[in-house]
């Protein structure tokens, strides 16, 4: 069984170690955003960007033109508010001409942030092994690298929900008044950036229960804090719905439209919803109204056919496990495996570690350096296509690693609020469209997940080998006990 040895890394060398790979995926990142994504805003970008833009110039927050069920220059809750609000700051900073530019940018840096939280929460979780290991697959994620170049609130709810979930470790670990208001503000920002995310109460709730040594009393007394921070949060904006579109709005009016697209499956619904809006001329100024009669159309449809609902459930599931970026299509990922499995596994002292690492960078940065030609350029095009990958290269690995995490679930209490989030996030989007950027949420703790299957798979590897290497050494012992009872035989005679 594996034990999560703890590494013997001094400082120097940890932060050296950290720098190296950080710099290589802050490179990965800027040349994907700056050189290979064009400057244009596509499909749901749009809307966040026309968002911005009312925020920053009017003040209000309103879509330049019609959309889905809402009125063009009208307060509208159909997207929620941090987001757009994020981007408007961006937008009084940078202006117009630099504005995509510079979310791209300030989106890489913070990836950067996002990577050192996920090692402190793995080493919190799992110690320091696996953290590095963990650090190493983040680097060469592909999906980090795309979403730092999208105007889309999946990056800001991942970096949000991972903060959230490292401030729960922390509460476990030191039970101040502090650290629950802060999950709470939190909890309410990251549900104002994705609706969705409203579920991440239940986490909250198994993380602040497994509190160590601590009455049910005091349990209780943080939750309360969390929920009374939580509340206020949501009250702000909840009071603004109420008064800028005259209906009571606890997060968004998308409900309606969530509900339709996962009842009518794979369409344009953009285009059929138009069409509906203008047969009924009272939802025109009304995307409340509208999203109530969406939302009942698609109840219905569903309470009628409930076995085409659940029949369509698995297909969903296996869409958002198993489907990959385009991008993604444009990689190969063998040389990964490499990269992996020898690299923190295979090597017989600690002490190694550090100068294995500054030779792997070396030859990861020289062979694309050598074939590119000496273009910078083409350099990050070639680390792109042949180092990064997707989640769906690592699901061997994933599967492994529920062998060590559960079978010392009892040892890693503070890993069920994690899990618990995998699998409210898996259900709900069996149940909705599904869509491949909502498992970003989910892909930092996956890494985790891969990094210990990682330490097992290496560690039987080591198992082995030395099990081979003893009965070699036996035989050969035997073999020089032999001859020299012959020797001695032969010199006696």
């Amino acid at each position: 069984m594996i034990h999560f040895k703890k590494t013997s890394f001094r400082p120097p060398v940890r932060i050296l170690f950290m720098t190296l790979f950080l710099s290589v995926h802050f490179s990965l990142s800027l040349y994907y955003s700056l050189w290979v994504e064009k400057e244009e805003v596509q499909a749901d970008e749009c809307i966040y960007y026309e968002l911005a833009h009312s925020l920053a110039e009017k003040g209000t927050f309103a879509d330049k033109k019609p959309c889905f069920y809402c009125p063009a220059d009208k307060p509208t809750a159909f997207r929620p508010p941090i987001y757009p609000l994020f981007l408007s700051l961006i937008l009084k900073i940078t202006g117009e001409q630099n504005m995509i530019i510079g979310v791209r940018i300030i989106q890489c840096v913070l990836g950067l942030l996002f990577l050192l939280m996920m090692h402190k929460t793995c080493s919190l979780i799992f110690r320091d092994h696996c953290a590095d290991i963990c650090l190493v697959l983040s680097c060469f994620f592909q999906p980090f690298i795309y979403f730092y170049s999208k105007i889309l609130s999946e990056f800001l709810a991942g970096f949000l929900t991972l903060f959230l979930f490292l401030l729960i470790r922390l509460l476990q670990d030191h039970k101040k008044k502090i650290i629950s208001l802060t999950i709470g503000l939190v909890y309410a920002t990251a549900s104002l950036t994705r609706p969705n995310l409203i579920y991440l109460g239940f986490p909250i709730m198994a993380g602040i229960w497994l509190i160590p040594s601590e009455s049910a009393v005091k349990k209780f007394f943080h939750l309360s804090l969390v929920l009374i921070v939580f509340l206020c949060g949501l009250g702000i904006w909840t009071a603004r719905n109420y008064l800028a579109l005259n209906h009571f709005c606890f997060l968004t009016s998308s409900a309606g439209y969530n509900l339709y697209s996962a009842a009518y499956g794979e369409k344009d619904y953009a285009k059929e919803i138009e069409p509906e809006i203008k047969k009924k001329p009272e939802l025109m100024n009304d995307e409340m109204k509208a999203d109530a009669y969406f939302y009942h159309k698609a109840r219905n449809k569903i309470l009628k056919e409930p076995h085409e609902f659940i029949k369509k459930i698995p297909e969903k599931l296996a869409i958002f496990l198993f489907s990959d970026f385009k991008q993604a299509q444009m990689t190969d990922a063998v040389p990964f495996i490499f990269l992996l499995l020898l690299y923190l596994g295979l090597i017989p002292r600690v002490r190694l570690f550090p100068l294995y690492t500054v030779i792997l960078i070396l030859v990861f940065w020289l062979i694309p350096f050598y074939h590119a030609y000496r273009e910078i350029p083409s350099i990050f095009y070639f680390m792109f296509r042949k180092v990064t990958y997707c989640i769906t290269n690592l699901y061997p690995f994933i599967v492994i690693g529920f062998i060590p995490v559960l079978s010392r679930i009892k040892e890693r209490t503070a890993f069920l609020p994690v899990l618990l989030l995998i699998a409210l996030v898996m259900l709900q989007n069996s149940l909705v469209l599904p869509r491949i950027r909502y498992r970003f949420i989910i892909e930092p703790y996956l890494l985790m997940i891969a990094s210990c299957g990682m330490i097992f798979v290496t560690e039987k590897i080591k198992i082995i080998l030395s099990c081979i290497f003893k009965k070699k050494c036996y035989k050969n012992k035997q073999i020089d006990i032999q001859s020299s009872s012959l020797l001695k035989k032969y010199e006696s005679e």
